[in-house]
């Protein structure tokens, strides 16, 4: 009989233990709250689970899931758009702006090279095998002077569309699809996948440059890009304490929904979240069932969109409630983190941001070395870019 009770309180033990987070690289206030709301929610009042919800790019990951697909897809020239068709997809629906005009005209001039050259010939499906042939080839048309051009030019060129219309996140994220026309949805998600685990292999975090000439060779360029992809072990275990916990996750993201389920919902990178918990910006396809639009019925998950996004879309399945849990790192997040009022934690990834963000940041360092309250309760979270992981400070080093 002894032997039996020993067994027993050992299994318990065994079975509270995998309910705690692990202590990773967790800033100890934050561990020691994080722990707290689990134990106390871990048990619903009502027929429905509680749940969090996550920003993805800079919060869940380090580094962005676009920008990283967008870079190997240049990167690797794995397009479908045929080259007639590039200059009237740049500039529909922009305004006259002649900046825009000659970048977009720039573009596809280099770009009928391109296709010309090499992704005709090696690239027609843009989830190819490789080669040898292939590798010398592109390794041939990266040292081209129209390589240069055309992938600094159309970075340029998509960042410049998105700080002009800001207050147009639809218009610029529609825009943006120019990229992956001739797709279809499972090509989108191929490509992404295939980025992802790219970006997770490479050895460090960098900023990459890219540089052309311009103005006949008179001046220059340039274009910094992060790339790679950082899921830290502390975020990782965060996902499966409360999921252990019948605490339901969710990610609700400013990026393609597409791109962000095909790393969230995938078992190759650890979170394997269900499809319909991975809520972002979502894409029409034709009846060729190719990517045509951005689905502007459905709501926008950006800032204030955000927060409709998980009243409509998760608040629904949960009779209502409001999340225990926000995470963020940008003013993106801003009103998801403050719109809820029964909100326990607002998890806050510290990237120095500045704008609204930085009331958040002023709140949490008020509330240090106290437990739950009964308002929402904010706390930061540092990192440190170069080891591409969390840090045990609520600050960030590069």
């Amino acid at each position: 009989m002894r032997a039996v009770t020993i067994f027993l309180f050992l299994i318990t033990c065994l079975y509270s233990c995998s309910k705690k987070m692990e202590r990773n690289n967790w800033e100890e206030n934050n561990y020691k709250l994080l722990n707290e709301l689990i134990t106390e929610y871990s048990k619903s009042d009502d027929s429905t689970n509680n749940y969090a919800v996550f920003d993805f790019d800079n919060t869940t990951i380090i580094n962005d899931i676009t920008i990283n697909t967008c870079y190997y897809q240049i990167y690797n020239l794995l397009f479908k758009i045929k080259p007639e068709e590039l200059y009237p997809a740049l500039i529909n629906g922009i305004d006259e702006d002649s900046q825009i005009y000659n970048l977009a005209k720039d573009i596809s001039q280099d770009y009928n090279f391109l296709y010309n050259n090499y992704i005709s010939i090696y690239n027609i499906n843009p989830i190819g095998t490789e080669s040898l042939d292939k590798s010398n080839a592109l390794a041939k048309i990266h040292g081209s002077k129209e390589y240069k051009s055309f992938s600094t030019k159309l970075w340029y060129l998509i960042q410049l569309i998105y700080t002009k219309y800001d207050k147009d996140y639809s218009f610029a994220c529609n825009w943006q699809l120019v990229l992956f026309k001739g797709m279809t949805s499972q090509d989108l998600q191929e490509l992404s996948k295939n980025a992802a685990k790219w970006a997770m292999a490479k050895e460090s975090l960098t900023i990459e440059k890219w540089t052309c000439p311009i103005n006949n060779g008179k001046d220059s360029l340039s274009v910094q890009i992060p790339i790679g992809i950082r899921l830290t072990k502390s975020m990782r275990n965060l996902y499966k304490t409360l999921l252990n916990n019948n605490i339901d996750v969710y990610i609700c993201t400013a990026s393609y929904e597409s791109i962000v389920q095909a790393f969230a919902c995938s078992e190759d990178f650890g979170l394997n979240l269900k499809t319909e918990n991975v809520i972002g910006v979502k894409l029409n396809t034709n009846s060729d069932n190719f990517i045509s639009s951005v689905d502007t019925k459905a709501i926008i998950s950006y800032k204030e969109g955000k927060t409709a996004a998980i009243k409509k879309y998760i608040a629904s399945l949960h009779n209502g409630k409001d999340p225990i849990l926000v995470a963020g790192d940008s003013n993106g997040d801003y009103n998801m983190l403050v719109d809820f009022p029964n909100l326990r934690i607002g998890l806050i990834i510290n990237l120095n941001k500045k704008g609204k963000l930085t009331e958040l940041y002023k709140k949490a360092r008020t509330q240090t070395n106290t437990g739950l309250q009964k308002e929402s309760r904010y706390i930061l979270q540092g990192r440190s870019y170069q080891l591409g992981d969390f840090i045990k400070d609520t600050n960030s080093i590069n």
